[in-house]
């Protein structure tokens, strides 16, 4: 797993707490929130107080548990919920890259009244509805790595027009300006398909 994908983690676990739970203690809290959180991000996200004091249900439906990706957030999300939060009910749930199995998750979530959902959609427009009744309950939503078509707490994920341009440039110089390019792209209503889609042509 390389440092972007474990930083996008470490801030997501940190998002969570630091953003959306009740906090009781008064000490710092010394979380690691990866190389790619300096400055304001990390002024943001430094915990007011002993990450074990800080209770709550995070769900976290991942768009898909059948390819490594996907079973690298579980692991890594994971990992850093029994690290840093061991006060922290963590629920994970697979999308088995359906829109309609991940919407089900959403809403059972919804029904279970937890206090965060981390969602990387299967789909930006597909899962809008169920994100939005999530956010219209009062739950905080993170999205990680892949956008939905409607407003939610925090998003944390790369620059899709910065990988699209540099992936464009990279051709480019490899192939010395001529050539044919065949883009294998992933899944085709996922954000950082089409963003990055859109910004490497």
């Amino acid at each position: 797993m390389n440092n972007h994908v474990e930083s996008m983690l470490r801030l997501s676990a940190a998002t969570v707490t630091a953003l959306t739970l009740q906090v009781t203690a008064a000490a710092a809290a010394d979380v690691d929130l990866g190389p790619f959180c300096t400055g304001e991000c990390k002024t943001i996200l430094t915990l007011k107080a002993d990450p074990a004091s800080i209770k709550g249900t995070v769900a976290f439906p991942v768009a898909s548990l059948t390819f490594p990706y996907g079973v690298a957030l579980k692991k890594f999300t994971e990992d850093a919920a029994a690290k840093y939060f061991p006060g922290i009910k963590l629920i994970v749930g697979d999308g088995q890259n359906d829109p309609s199995k991940q919407t089900a998750l959403v809403d059972d979530y919804i029904a279970q009244k937890v206090n965060v959902i981390i969602i990387n959609a299967v789909e930006k427009d597909a899962l809008a509805p169920a994100v939005k009744r999530a956010m219209d309950a009062g739950i905080k939503v993170v999205e990680v790595d892949r956008t939905v078509s409607t407003p939610v707490t925090v998003t944390i994920k790369a620059n899709d027009y910065d990988i699209g341009v540099a992936a464009g440039k990279s051709l480019i110089s490899a192939l010395g300006g001529k050539g044919n390019v065949v883009e294998i792209q992933g899944a085709a209503a996922a954000s950082p398909t089409i963003y990055r889609h859109n910004f490497y042509m």
